[in-house]
């Protein structure tokens, strides 16, 4: 039986353009038929600075919206997992992180200020997935291949440009693993989900699989209650 998961999520809880509660969420996506997903709250200096200057309680606070999701997974059948979608000051890319855990943001006090060369050595060396999240989008620009394990090349967010034929050509251009994802944001977002032919067991199971050229981006059919989203 074909796995399927969502690796591009927004909680309310955390991302300021989340419409979403976690609770939410994770009730849609199990009614969709997913087995799991993997809540990508937005890291940005901004956003930690809301906690306080304290960064055990930053990450205290914006790890709020993967566990009030992850507990309501655990109710319902859903397996929920830890990601991080990094944007650093005075820039527009975005970075999605797959096979983190919490440990390894309280490690790392400088995250979401390091930049892209910094952040490249720091996931390579912890064996974690670095790959750009919708980077042909007009305001923003693909990374050089050399920082990057994969790329975004099916972003669901109907509300933008993502230009996904751009950028599965650069991701076949230079040999990078292919994801996509809803990048779910409001209810009318869930779109995207990627397959895999046996079930996952971690998130650190998920970034092998995608290693070994593993998992499909496919499209998911319409989710109930759309139509009563917000624009």
């Amino acid at each position: 039986m074909a796995f399927l998961l969502e690796t591009h999520m927004h909680t309310a809880q955390v991302s300021p353009c989340g419409k979403v509660s976690a609770r939410d969420a994770v009730a849609q996506y199990r009614g969709a038929g997913f087995d799991a997903v993997i809540v990508t709250d937005h890291m940005r200096e901004d956003i930690l600075t809301r906690y306080g200057d304290c960064w055990s309680r930053q990450v205290d606070e914006w790890l709020s919206g993967y566990k009030s999701a992850r507990q309501a997974g655990e109710a319902i059948g859903l397996t929920v997992w830890l990601g991080v979608e990094i944007t650093f000051p005075d820039t527009r890319e975005d970075y999605l992180l797959y096979g983190i855990d919490e440990s390894f943001l309280y490690r790392n006090p400088s995250l979401a200020v390091m930049g892209l060369p910094a952040l490249s050595r720091l996931a390579r060396s912890e064996n974690i997935l670095l790959v750009q999240a919708h980077p042909f989008r007009p305001y923003g620009e693909a990374a050089p291949a050399r920082y990057l394990d994969g790329m975004e090349v099916r972003n669901g967010n109907p509300r933008q440009q993502n230009n996904n034929e751009t950028a599965l050509e650069y991701c076949r251009l230079h040999r990078l693993i292919e994801t996509g994802g809803s990048d779910y944001h409001q209810v009318m977002d869930l779109s995207v989900g990627m397959e895999f032919d046996s079930p996952l067991e971690s998130v650190a199971a998920f970034a092998e699989a995608l290693r070994r050229g593993e998992g499909r981006v496919v499209d998911v059919p319409a989710a109930p209650g759309a139509s009563s989203a917000t624009s």
